[in-house]
């Protein structure tokens, strides 16, 4: 170690970069985590033989880059020499050239080949195991979709679409019925529910595959018993005894009291279930709806009668707690107490559970089939695979893996926001490891700022994971970080003061950092309060956002480049300091607040590709002639949509039918000679390639900035997606990609974002202001739920919201929608702590309190002002009070019209021209209806011979050495049925379909047609536009074959046909027939670029004979 001046938490960090130890290592913000992981990575690398056996896995791309970037600057920092100016660059040096001395002995070559550092995301790491384990994982091509909502939504609707399947199972029947009458029959009031559950699956799936009603039934026990025990065991330290007695003595007298009767013996430490029942009554009999134990001189709330018996004994009970100054510890142990339901499922919430568990095993199944139709799935369902996979018995994961795969050591960071599948993915990667082989794991990560339940993360978990101090059979070193090297000391002794109260008054853990740099800073608040009765929060804001503004510019006074942080809750408490910063100048980018979808430059950009997708969507094309690469004018607009067709398309493409100013002319004639090059080529059949030449030909790219450009290029990747053959069928679900994605901001120092967006950040100054302003709200659920912790794992608690139910549904659901709720309101205050924690040098607090009937200044109960109240109440007491009122805003008409007066017309339903047929189509007439002479038996035939070529042309067919096989008949006999061929006959159709492969078979003609050339294709389609319309051609077989002098292109139909009479007669029928559409094949096959000759001809396999077209 070099002598530089060391953190006070050395010996920690020290600890926690050996690689000869598992740790799990809490680290606070600004404690240089990313430095410590930096660190054990590099040690790592000294004790494997391959870089890949060490992986770092984090949450997001943009933490697995930085990480990587710093591995990778490490490596090469020798490259630029110089002396370490503290310790840390001492240690990287001294490590680095270990690192580069391995590197050359074992020939990694690690600074040209960075591919080798396995340094990724979580979902990343899972995509990477199922692709190595595709038998295993049961995951083949599949790939990662966004817009899962989409996926989900389709899987409800195909679970509850077999209710009207006749072989649907008796027991999901009555179950969907069930919730059905549950949701008032509404699907839409169960959808919401079920996409939320199915988003976090993760967290019961195995409770509903593998578990039943009963062991949730005794999760739920264990659960009331866990939080039971303690609390009673806390009362009972005040004679509790002593009030049981009251109650006791009053039930003789007092109605209201008759259930205490009951208690006939005195209570101990373990109680009966039925005293537990009583105990919950007396606490519902001694607290106030607040949750505080009634004052002496108030017992008659609490039933009891002055004078009558146990009176008295209550009061001296309640007035020797107030004097021992237990009257909130005692409250709160009761109020525990009086929440817990029975240690059982009731009857009507065992049904509706029973009912959703079945649901939810046919809603998997559902879920899997239409990820496998489209292709595509969540991260969720490749994280479940991927445990599927190294999950199995019997060492098939290690045969599978490579020997570059094996892990060695397995760094995690932001461990306080995973979720239970990358837990039990873990687990299973490290099940076979045994103590002392060398291997090692790394967990890193912090309580104070878990924030994504909303993803799945559970910060239970880390919790867990710290109580049991042990991980893939080995112990975990628990270590803990305090220096603090991001804030100054004014604000880190500040937050320090702030969290105690916030988290461990609570009851919460806190560890106070110890601040290392030596900056002056400062935490100001800017307090407001509305007085009583008056609504100023329009007024407030305001208020707020000049101040903002102000601020902003005293800091770019005194430093220009500093960086500047606005921090929201929700994207809506910008709603006054956007336009305030617009009107005083100052730039600012904003992160994740702008909608990709609603930026003028992807409107119009949207507005073409609707355009160019359907001709009657007149909206899409007022976009397009607004856009600024056509630029035509509101006025020319209207006149067009007046005097042009009812379709604006119509109306643009044609010429001087409208009275258009001279610049509207040109703007309209520029785009009709773009869209009439474009669509006359043949690749425009491609909407990809259609879209972005016309967006380049009409100029777009000269209409963008550099972050509009790649927004731009972020639409094009989603259309790539959407339409990976140029043809979109889904445009709502591209709109909905399109709709989930946020506009790239420019590079600025003043940002704006939310809080979530904001961890892992840093910046000289942060500014929070709405603090006196809400969240939204949080609704309970039609199902509330509840991953509780049993002695075997997880185990997911439901309760479903009663309906005509028994109190005690009402106390479970009570209790399982009051820890979901007690759960959020501590993620606030994580919340709180990430928001407070970005600042370097100043911190800035706004916000809004009010004063409420009783004449108190308060905040909004749910608002971060609530939870911080205990620290900023004394602000808030001398802050100014705004007496006057927001103005309400009149209902006023514009002084003048925004657009000339315009006549509007009411357009019939759009319906597409009648054109006349062109020769293809009259040509494919033609030869449907000799199909339709002749019979559905003959069609069926011709089709499946067509796809039997298909496949041996494209080598996806092997039929061995005999055409007669068992397995291949069957395949042809299934075909048949599938293209509708009646079952009498069936046989002599197949036994004909067999004859015509194994005639072309052994044909030379046949084994030419489809021998392997160097370009070929099966069933190529074409695209050409013939006669004002666009036509789809089909090739049977096209290939060049290049033997001989002349190479020459060739296309071969395929006629089934049989001549009845004499063969020469059949062949000149046939020509007759299908000459045109063989010269309208050769023309749109040369109009492609083909620059051989092309020679068509039709292949009858009954007569082994080729028939060339001239």
């Amino acid at each position: 170690m070099s002598d530089f001046p060391r953190p006070p938490d050395q010996d920690h960090r020290q600890q926690a970069i050996d690689p000869g130890q598992s740790v799990l290592l809490s680290a606070p913000a600004g404690s240089g985590k990313t430095g410590v992981l930096l660190l054990r990575y590099l040690n790592c690398l000294l004790t494997v033989a391959r870089p890949e056996q060490v992986v770092a896995i984090t949450f997001t791309n943009k933490a697995a880059g930085e990480i990587k970037e710093r591995v990778i600057a490490a490596l090469r920092s020798t490259e630029r020499g110089g002396a370490p100016e503290n310790g840390f660059e001492a240690d990287i040096q001294q490590l680095v050239t270990q690192v580069l001395q391995r590197d050359a002995e074992l020939g990694w070559q690690l600074k040209d080949n960075t591919a080798r550092l396995r340094i990724t995301t979580f979902d990343s790491f899972c995509g990477s195991l199922v692709r190595r384990l595709p038998i295993l994982s049961g995951l083949g091509g599949a790939t990662p979709d966004t817009d899962t909502d989409a996926l989900y939504n389709q899987a409800i609707a195909n679970l509850f679409r077999s209710l009207a399947d006749e072989s649907c199972p008796a027991p999901l029947a009555q179950a969907l019925e069930n919730l059905l009458a549950y949701g008032s029959n509404r699907l839409d009031s169960l959808r919401p529910l079920l996409v939320n559950l199915l988003a976090k699956r993760d967290q019961w799936i195995s409770g509903i595959l593998q578990g039943d009603i009963d062991a949730m039934e005794q999760a739920l026990a264990e659960e009331v018993e866990a939080r039971f025990t303690p609390a009673w065991k806390s009362v009972r330290q005040f004679r509790i005894q002593e009030l049981i007695s009251a109650f006791v003595e009053s039930s003789g007298v007092n109605e209201k009291h008759a259930w205490a009767a009951a208690f006939v013996d005195e209570l101990g430490d373990t109680l009966r279930p039925e005293d537990m029942g009583r105990i919950q009554q007396l606490a519902r009999a001694i607290l106030n709806n607040d949750g505080a134990l009634y004052k002496p001189g108030s017992v008659r709330y609490a039933g009891f009668t002055k004078g009558q018996p146990g009176t008295d004994l209550a009061k001296a009970w309640l007035a020797d707690i107030e004097e021992q100054g237990a009257s909130d510890a005692v409250a709160e142990a009761l109020c525990v107490i009086r929440e817990l339901p029975p240690p059982f499922l009731p009857e009507f919430s065992r049904q509706r559970v029973e009912d959703f568990r079945i649901a939810l095993r046919y809603l998997l199944a559902h879920l899997r089939l239409v990820f496998e139709q489209a292709g595509s799935m969540d991260f969720a369902e490749i994280a479940q695979r991927a445990i599927t996979a190294v999950s199995q018995e019997g060492g098939e994961v290690s045969d599978a893996l490579l020997d570059e795969d094996r892990i060695q050591h397995i760094l995690v960071d932001e461990m306080q926001d995973t979720s239970v599948s990358q837990i039990d993915l873990l687990r299973h990667l490290t099940r076979e490891w045994q103590p002392d082989d060398g291997r090692s794991v790394f967990f890193c990560g912090d309580l104070q700022q878990s924030i994504y339940a909303f993803r799945g993360s559970l910060v239970s978990l880390f919790d867990r994971l710290s109580q049991r101090s042990e991980f893939a059979n080995r112990p975990l070193q628990q270590l803990q970080l305090t220096a603090n090297f991001r804030s100054s000391p004014d604000l880190v002794q500040w937050i320090n003061g702030a969290f105690r109260t916030l988290f461990a008054d609570k009851g919460r853990h806190y560890t106070a950092a110890q601040p290392q740099r030596t900056n002056p800073g400062a935490v100001t608040v800017h307090p407001l309060v509305q007085g009583a009765g008056i609504k100023a929060e329009g007024r407030a804001a305001q208020r707020e956002a000049d101040e903002v503004v102000e601020i902003i510019r005293e800091v770019q006074r005194d430093k220009a480049d500093a960086s500047i942080a606005i921090l929201v809750r929700t994207r809506s408490h910008l709603s006054r300091i956007v336009p305030a910063l617009k009107a005083a100048g100052i730039a600012f980018s904003g992160q994740d607040i702008d909608r990709l979808a609603e930026t003028p430059a992807v409107l119009d950009f949207t507005g073409l590709l609707r355009a160019l997708w359907h001709e009657a969507d007149n909206v899409a094309w007022a976009r397009l002639l607004r856009a600024p690469f056509v630029g035509l004018s509101w006025d020319d607009l209207c006149r067009l949509r007046e005097e042009g067709a009812p379709l604006l398309r119509q109306a643009v493409l044609e010429p001087g039918a409208h009275s258009l100013s001279p610049e509207g002319e040109t703007a309209t004639a520029r785009l009709r000679e773009v869209i009439q090059w474009v669509e006359a080529q043949p690749q425009s059949r491609d909407l990809r390639w259609a879209l972005s030449t016309a967006w380049h030909l009409l100029g777009g790219p000269a209409c963008v900035n550099e972050a509009e450009r790649r927004d731009i290029d972020r639409v094009m990747s989603l259309l790539d997606r959407y339409a990976p053959a140029g043809l979109l069928e889904d445009i709502e679900g591209l709109e909905r990609a399109i709709d989930s994605l946020y506009a790239t901001p420019p590079a600025n120092p003043v940002e704006l974002m939310t809080v979530h967006r904001s961890k892992g950040l840093e910046f000289d100054v942060v500014i929070v202001p709405g603090l006196g302003r809400r969240g939204r709200n949080q609704e309970s659920p039609l199902l509330a739920w509840y991953a509780a912790g049993t002695a075997q794992g997880t185990e997911t608690l439901f309760a479903p919201k009663p309906r005509h139910a028994t109190a005690d549904d009402e106390q479970l659901y009570s209790f399982i929608d009051g820890l979901q709720r007690r759960a959020a309101t501590e993620e606030t205050d994580r919340l709180i702590y990430v928001a407070l924690t970005r600042a370097k040098s100043q911190l800035h607090l706004f916000g809004l309190a009010r004063i409420d009937s009783r004449g108190d200044v308060s905040a909004e109960k749910g608002a971060f002002l609530h939870h911080l109240w205990p620290v900023l109440a004394e602000e808030f007491e001398r802050a100014e009070v705004l007496e006057e009122a927001d103005t309400p805003l009149p209902n006023r008409v514009p002084i003048a019209p925004r657009m000339t007066a315009m006549r509007r017309l009411v357009a019939p339903h759009y319906q597409p021209s009648a054109l006349a047929p062109t020769a293809l189509q009259n040509a494919q007439r033609f030869a449907e209806n000799a199909v339709l002479e002749d019979n559905i038996e003959q069609r069926a035939v011709g089709i499946v011979f067509h796809e039997l070529m298909q496949g041996l042309g494209q080598g996806t067919l092997n039929i061995g050495d005999s055409v007669d096989s068992e397995h291949l008949r069957f395949a042809i006999e299934q075909r048949l049925r599938h293209h509708c061929h009646p079952e009498p006959g069936l046989a002599a159709s197949l036994d004909h379909l067999v004859e015509l492969l194994d005639n072309t078979r052994r044909c030379k003609t046949g084994q030419w047609i489809l021998s392997s050339y160097g370009w070929q294709a099966s069933e190529q389609t074409l695209r050409r536009r013939i006669g004002g319309q666009w036509q789809t051609l089909i090739l049977d077989r096209v290939f060049v074959d290049e033997a001989g002098d002349t190479p020459r292109c060739w296309i071969v139909d395929y006629k089934t046909a049989r001549a009845r009479g004499k063969q020469e007669v059949f062949f000149a029928e046939q020509i007759a027939r299908y000459r045109e559409k063989m010269h309208l094949y050769r023309e749109a096959l040369a109009a492609t670029g083909v620059e051989y000759p092309i020679t068509a001809a039709l292949y009858f396999p009954a007569h082994q004979h080729l028939q060339i077209l001239e």
